[in-house]
C-alpha cells in the first residue's frame, strides 16, 4: 500500500479498532501528515463520542508526537445533509488539492460510514482510498486492493492498561502478591493432574466454615460457634484437604499438621478460607497459562472501575492479550448452573465493552461436560449468536487439556 497524507477515522463507542488501525499505519510509516477523528456530538438522544476521541488523541499523540491529530465533530449523525456539509467544511476544504486521504470506516454509526464515504467519493480535489478492520480475520481490508495486512494480532500490540484507559476505566487494585501460596498451587496442580481433585471437595466440609448469614467466616468466634453447633471436636480435617492445608503459609493456616484446629488472627481466617474456597483457582489458571503461553501478555485479578462510579467495579480473574485481542477468563469452582451463567454473561459483557467484537470470553466452571456444553449454547443463543465464549467443565481442569482448549479458542 502507498503512503497517504491524511487518515480519517470514524469514532464510535468502542474506539479500540481506531487505535489498532492508527497504530498499524503509523508503525509502518504509511501516514505522512495528520489524523482526523470524526466523532458525534452529544444530543438529547445520543451521548456523543467526544470523550472517546479525546482519549484516542491522548494515546496517539503520546506515542507519535510528530503526527497532528484533529477532532472533527458531527452535530447530527442522523441527518445526511448535516454529515455531508460538516465533513466538507471541516475536512475536505482544509485539505490541499492533489493530496491523498485514507478513510477507515470501521467505527461510528452506519449513517456516518455511508455519508462520510460518499462525501469523500464525490470530492474531486484529492485521491481517496478506503478500508475497514475485519473483526473475524483481524486484517485491514482495502476497498480496491483487498486484504492489505496479515493477522494484525501478530504486529499490533496493545496493553490491557491502554485498553481500559481508552474506555475511561482505571484499575481499582494493585497486583496481588500470592507468592506465599506457590506450594499450595503446586499441590492443587498435582491433584488435578492426577484426577483426584474430587477427593479434595469430599474432604472439604464447606458448611462448617460459614457464618450465620451463610458467608465464609471472617472471625474466630464464627468458627467456634459453628463447630459447637455441629458437635465438631478439634480434629475436623483429613485427607487431601489436610494435604492442601499443610502447604499454606503458617500465618493463615487454620489447622496444624495433624488436622487439629488452631486459631489464627481474625483477618487471616477470612484470607485463608477465601483462598481455599476458590481464590486458588484463578492462581492455578494464571500459573499454567503463564508457563505454557510465554508469548502472550497474561495478567490476573484486575478490578476495574470508572472515576465517576461510587463503589461499583468489576473483576477479570485472568486476562490474556493476543496482540490487541482481549480474552477474559472467569474462574469459578461453583457447580451451580445459575451462578456460572451469571458469571458468563458478566464476562462477555465486560470483554466486549473493552475489547469490542474481537474480544472473547472463557468461563471455567466445576460443572460436568454435558452441562458446560449446554450452558455454552445458551450463552451464545442469548447474546445474538456470537461465538465468542467457551465454557469449560471440571473435566477440562488438567494442565495440558486446559492449555490446549484455550489456545484453540484464541486462535
Amino acid at each position: 500500500m502507498n503512503t497517504f497524507d491524511y487518515l480519517c477515522l470514524l469514532v464510535g463507542t468502542n474506539p479500540l479498532p481506531n487505535l489498532v488501525v492508527a497504530e498499524y499505519f503509523l508503525k509502518n510509516k504509511l501516514l505522512a501528515k495528520e489524523i482526523f477523528l470524526i466523532h458525534s456530538e452529544m444530543t438529547p438522544f445520543h451521548n456523543g463520542t467526544l470523550q472517546e476521541a479525546e482519549r484516542l488523541n491522548d494515546i496517539i499523540s503520546e506515542k507519535y508526537p510528530s503526527i497532528k491529530v484533529n477532532k472533527v465533530s458531527i452535530s447530527n449523525i442522523n441527518q445526511a445533509k448535516i454529515i455531508k456539509r460538516e465533513v466538507k467544511e471541516k475536512i475536505i476544504e482544509r485539505i490541499p488539492i492533489k493530496s491523498s486521504i485514507h478513510l477507515n470506516y470501521t467505527g461510528g454509526t452506519k449513517a456516518m460510514g455511508i455519508h462520510v464515504y460518499n462525501t469523500f467519493k464525490d470530492a474531486q480535489k484529492f485521491k481517496a482510498s478506503y478500508s475497514y478492520l475485519d473483526a473475524r480475520e483481524y486484517m485491514i481490508v482495502d476497498d480496491d486492493n483487498g486484504k492489505i495486512t496479515d493477522d494484525l494480532r501478530d504486529s499490533v500490540h496493545i496493553t490491557f492498561d491502554k485498553m481500559i484507559t481508552l474506555h475511561g476505566f482505571k484499575r481499582a487494585n494493585q497486583d496481588p502478591d500470592t507468592s506465599a501460596f506457590i506450594n499450595t498451587i503446586e499441590m492443587f496442580k498435582k491433584f488435578i493432574n492426577e484426577n483426584r481433585i474430587e477427593e479434595f471437595y469430599k474432604s472439604y466440609k464447606r458448611e462448617i466454615f460459614l457464618d450465620k448469614r451463610g458467608n465464609l467466616a471472617s472471625r474466630f468466634n464464627d468458627l467456634k460457634n459453628n463447630f459447637q453447633k455441629n458437635n465438631i471436636n478439634n480434629t475436623v480435617t483429613n485427607g487431601i484437604f489436610l494435604e492442601i492445608i499443610k502447604t499454606l503459609p503458617e500465618e493463615v493456616r487454620l489447622f496444624d499438621d495433624e488436622g487439629n484446629f488452631q486459631s489464627p488472627k481474625d483477618e487471616n481466617i477470612g484470607k485463608s478460607l477465601r483462598y481455599i474456597d476458590g481464590a486458588w483457582f484463578e492462581d492455578y489458571v494464571y500459573s499454567i497459562l503463564k508457563n505454557n503461553m510465554p508469548d502472550k501478555y497474561i495478567q490476573k485479578n484486575w478490578e476495574i472501575k470508572k472515576p465517576e462510579w461510587s463503589n461499583q467495579k468489576f473483576e477479570i480473574d485472568v486476562l490474556v492479550i493476543n496482540g490487541y485481542q482481549l480474552i477474559g477468563i472467569s474462574c469459578t469452582t461453583s457447580d451451580r448452573k445459575s451462578i456460572c451463567k451469571s458469571k458468563g454473561f458478566e464476562m462477555l459483557l465486560r470483554c466486549r465493552q473493552i475489547g469490542g467484537d474481537e474480544a472473547k470470553a472463557v468461563l471455567l466452571t466445576k460443572i460436568k461436560k454435558d452441562k458446560a456444553e449446554e450452558l455454552q449454547n445458551e450463552l451464545i443463543a442469548d447474546t445474538a449468536g456470537y461465538q465468542n465464549i467457551v465454557v469449560l467443565s471440571k473435566e477440562d481442569w488438567g494442565e495440558n487439556l486446559l492449555c490446549r482448549k484455550i489456545k484453540e479458542f484464541i486462535n
